[in-house]
């Protein structure tokens, strides 16, 4: 008889874990839009000079891509595809500037820049720009509403400073301080002074001492 071959379980390998890449952040410009690589585009006349950093990370983000995005254009009838400042339509500066020229009211910042889809910085730094590098007039209201004097829904409209002088600001933070309750101390006793209330609850006698007699002895 022969013995029988003892046959050893086969140890199955344990399948590797795949480490998956975390996705990469999108790179968010600071106007939102796709980067003009046009040296005449708003990227180069505006961001450029009034946002350095932020152009050189757009470029910079730009150039490294393989497919290379087209900056949206839009022709309008009478401007040749560009806004009242010539500024190509359907980008932000254009949208920005259509929203001075068609308003019905003053605008603010804010305002505009949903209007525009762009950042509150960008945003001002363009109308900026428009009076500053255009040479035009870009006015503020008492409540620091924007608008085009030219505008003929703005005949009456008082202006009261340039939209130079506008700045923004970080809301503080309001921190309520807690007051503290004053304890009232008692004054301290000097040291061998007596008050004249001191001796107010001791009586003294009336009677008067009359001195005694010396007595004579014989």
């Amino acid at each position: 008889m022969t013995k029988k071959e003892e046959t050893k379980p086969v140890e199955t390998p344990k399948p590797v874990e795949e480490t998956k890449p975390e996705p990469a952040v999108p790179f968010a410009s600071l106007c939102s839009f796709p980067f003009d690589a046009a040296k005449a585009g708003d990227c180069f006349t505006v961001c450029k000079v009034d946002n350095p950093a932020d152009f050189a990370a757009c470029l910079k983000n730009y150039e490294s891509l393989e497919i290379k995005p087209k900056a949206a254009s839009k022709s309008a009838p009478g401007g040749r595809g560009k806004s009242h400042w010539g500024h190509i339509n359907n980008t932000q500066a254009g949208l920005i500037d259509d929203a001075l020229v068609n308003a019905e009211h003053p605008l603010t910042v804010l305002e505009i820049a949903t209007l525009a889809g762009g950042r509150l910085p960008r945003v001002l730094a363009h109308l900026k720009y428009l009076v500053t590098k255009k040479g035009d007039t870009v006015s503020l209201t008492k409540d620091n509403a924007i608008f085009w004097p030219e505008n003929p829904n703005m005949k009456g409209v008082k202006s009261v400073a340039s939209v130079v002088t506008l700045f923004l600001r970080k809301p503080k933070k309001v921190v309520e301080k807690k007051k503290e309750e004053k304890k009232e101390t008692p004054p301290k006793k000097e040291e061998g002074v007596v008050s004249k209330d001191a001796f107010a609850g001791i009586k003294t006698s009336d009677k008067k001492e009359t001195p005694k007699k010396e007595t004579v002895k014989a």
